[in-house]
């Protein structure tokens, strides 16, 4: 899922859900065409494209970071049965696909606000086997602060995990408060 600004969209904004909106992208979305898990994938993605523009609209003129981790983290519909493997919420737990990761960008602040895993806050399901990439989740948002990232390397690895260099990192800035 993600929320742009877009001069040509509604009200300068837009919400994207793995889907093609572009007459000229459109024929690259085979999501309703391929085969019933691509099927059920673009129902879940359309369901929520529409809940991110209706958060959008709701929001114009007042967006901050802190309202776009809170669209990004919306649980609307997530009790709705999944749908195959995907669910219905923006913040997506679905029996075995679903959100992974999200971030959000203040370049006012050259500050990357990221979380592995669900981004509402849930830390693991009461079922581990639907975990799957999640197993690893933060269940919270931390800020990756461009200036306060002085050394070379990886903060973190593909599985969610903190490096020892993003460990140091976290240290350093919760001890300047920054965290």
């Amino acid at each position: 899922m993600s929320f742009e600004s877009d001069s040509k969209g509604e009200k300068g904004i837009a919400a994207r859900a793995d889907l093609w909106d572009s007459e000229k992208m459109k024929p690259l979305d085979v999501s309703d065409t391929a085969n019933q898990g691509d099927h059920e994938y673009f129902v879940s993605s359309s369901f929520r494209q529409e809940r991110g523009m209706e958060l959008l609209n709701g929001g114009a003129g007042a967006i901050d970071v802190e309202m776009m981790k809170k669209f990004i983290s919306d649980n609307v519909n997530r009790d709705k049965k999944p749908f195959g493997s995907t669910g219905f919420s923006i913040s997506n737990h679905g029996e075995t696909g679903g959100t992974v990761s999200a971030e959000v960008y203040d370049p006012a602040n050259r500050t990357l606000w990221y979380t592995y895993g669900w981004p509402d806050g849930d830390a693991k399901s009461s079922n581990p086997t639907v975990d799957g990439a999640n197993k690893n989740t933060w269940g919270a948002w931390l800020p990756f602060v461009i200036s306060e990232m002085t050394e070379e390397g990886y903060y973190t690895d593909w599985n969610g995990n903190i490096t020892p260099l993003g460990a140091r990192y976290l240290a350093r800035i919760s001890s300047k408060k920054i965290l």
